[in-house]
């Protein structure tokens, strides 16, 4: 294990176990939005260059997947657009929930980076929905973020 990848998963585990303490005192609900707080603009600053340039949303989306890499992250981006509309489907085979809770000796990780990520994409592109589509930590083979957004009209 690299160093970038060996400190990602430590940040990982520890905003895992960050959320299991602030959910067993203030609730599931507040326990994410603490975690939200900065998410969403760093996420943007992550991805608006990419997804501002003239490329697809999956083609954005596949610029990143090197970094992402360095992290230890075992990633695929699928292409799964429409006339309508542009669909990014990302594949990952490394489960950051799964990793965080084997770190933390969890049996049952709730499913949590996923779904903090698609939320914070969410927020931070008014354009693009983002949603959880398999989850390892519920028994699927690996985990699937869809994105989406509206094909650009702009000529």
């Amino acid at each position: 294990m690299n160093d970038k990848e060996a400190a990602f998963r430590a940040e990982m585990r520890d905003r895992m176990a960050r959320y299991l303490e602030l959910r067993d005192t203030v609730g599931e609900r507040a326990a994410r939005e603490e975690l939200m707080a900065g998410y969403p603009a760093r996420q943007r600053a992550c991805m608006a260059p990419y997804l501002d340039s003239s490329s697809s949303l999956t083609e954005a989306i596949a610029k990143v997947l090197p970094v992402f890499e360095e992290m230890g992250l075992q990633e695929e981006v699928v292409d799964c657009s429409t006339p309508e509309r542009e669909c990014a489907l990302v594949v990952t085979r490394t489960c950051l929930c799964k990793a965080a809770a084997e770190d933390l000796g969890i049996t049952d990780p709730p499913s949590l980076h996923c779904e903090l990520s698609v939320e914070a994409t969410s927020r931070a592109f008014d354009d693009i929905t983002a949603e959880v589509m398999l989850r390892q930590v519920r028994g699927a083979h690996a985990c699937a973020l869809r994105y989406i957004r509206p094909v650009s009209t702009d000529s």
